[in-house]
Order: structure tokens, then C-alpha cells, then sequence
């Protein structure tokens, strides 16, 4: 069967144009992130993995999502791969090797956490952008590096580690930042977040078991 699909035209000249804009959504709910209804709420199915760093100020969100009751495994930024205590390890950014390592050991323990919070990519209070201009290019090569590692780059490798090690598992990946985009339509504060906008939107395109969102 043929379906033709033909041009109409709006009379109504308020329908012509459009503005993009924020939509304001409802709170995130842990429990509902952790599957599909019905499904069976094993140990994997209510757990969170929580990527944060030392500084960061949402570093308090554990003890929220355990209120939740939810198990709280914690990620933080280094310089090598560690597990530091049950639930907590600690990994360096850009290096894929961690995040297969960590999700093999969580396989090992027999933990898949399908809600991941991460915010490695909420950082100080970013610099006003005349401030930023006085700096100059001092460290300009240098925030650009930090900013691609936790950001782009670690979400290839998250999505990577995902699907050689859960491919079938489904995972919500929630991304948190500051200063990456506009919101009232003043400057960008730290445009060298802004690879990861990109990662984000297309990472559910090769990984369908991944839903990403920030």
C-alpha cells in the first residue's frame, strides 16, 4: 500500500516560526530507571554506579540514592584502577582498560548496576568569560585535555565497556554538567565540554541498550 504524503500550507502565521527552549521535566526516580515494570528487582536492578571525583560538588548524592534504597557504587577520578573498599574504586578517565575492569569485576560480584550518574563533567564554578579571556592561553591546551577525558572520551569507553561486557543488559546513563550549555542565553562557560553533547546523542545509535541523557 502507497501512502502519498502531500506539502500543506499554515494559514496560521504563529505556527511559522519557532524558538528552541527548555522543557521543564519531573525529578528523577531511581526505582523507575531500573527496568522495565514487572521485571524482577535483583541486586543489579537496585544499584546506581556514581561517578564522581573529590571537590565535586554533588559529592553528597550517594547518601541520597541510598535513602532511595538504592546500593551506591562509587566511581571516583584518578590515576590508575583501584578498588578501594567494597563499592568504591577508583580509575583514570581516559584509559579503556579501567572501565573493562570495572565492569568485569562487577560481573565477578555479580552486580549490574542499570542507573549510572555521571558527573565527572560538574567541576568548579567555571570562570566568567571575560575572566577567561584575561587568562589567555596559559592553560587553555590543558583544560581542553581534562575536559575531553572526562567527558567524550570517557563515555566512548563507558558505552565500549558496556557492550563487550553487558551487551544485552539495558542501562540508563544520566550525564550532569555545568557551564556546557545555554540555558538563558548567556555565554557558554566551559564550551570544551561540549564533545560530549555529541558522545551522548549518538551512543544509543550503535549501543541500543544504552539510553544516554544530559
Amino acid at each position: 500500500k502507497q501512502f502519498q504524503v502531500g506539502i500543506t500550507k499554515k494559514n496560521d502565521l504563529s505556527r511559522w516560526f519557532y524558538q528552541p527552549s527548555w522543557k521543564r521535566v519531573g525529578k528523577l526516580d531511581p526505582a523507575r530507571e531500573q527496568g522495565e515494570p514487572g521485571e524482577e528487582q535483583t541486586t543489579a536492578a537496585r544499584s546506581c554506579m556514581l561517578f564522581t571525583g573529590e571537590g565535586n560538588p554533588l559529592f553528597n548524592w550517594g547518601r541520597i540514592l541510598e535513602q532511595e534504597g538504592l546500593e551506591v557504587i562509587e566511581v571516583k577520578e584518578g590515576t590508575g584502577y583501584a578498588r578501594e573498599a567494597p563499592g568504591s574504586y577508583t580509575m583514570d578517565p581516559a584509559d579503556p582498560r579501567h572501565y573493562r575492569n570495572l565492569f568485569r569485576q562487577m560481573q565477578e560480584e555479580k552486580k549490574s548496576p542499570r542507573l549510572i550518574l555521571h558527573m565527572w563533567n560538574v567541576t568548579a564554578e567555571p570562570a566568567e568569560p571575560s575572566e577567561r579571556e584575561e587568562a589567555g592561553d596559559r592553560d587553555l591546551a590543558g583544560k581542553i585535555d581534562r575536559a575531553l577525558d572526562r567527558g567524550y572520551y570517557s563515555m566512548l569507553n563507558l558505552a565500549q565497556a558496556i557492550g563487550k561486557n553487558n551487551p544485552e543488559e539495558r542501562y540508563q546513563v544520566v550525564v550532569l554538567t555545568n557551564g556546557m550549555q545555554e540555558v538563558t542565553g548567556e555565554p557558554l562557560r566551559c564550551p570544551e565540554k561540549k564533545p560530549l553533547e555529541g558522545a551522548v546523542r549518538t551512543i544509543a545509535r550503535e549501543y541500543p541498550n544504552i539510553r544516554c541523557c544530559t
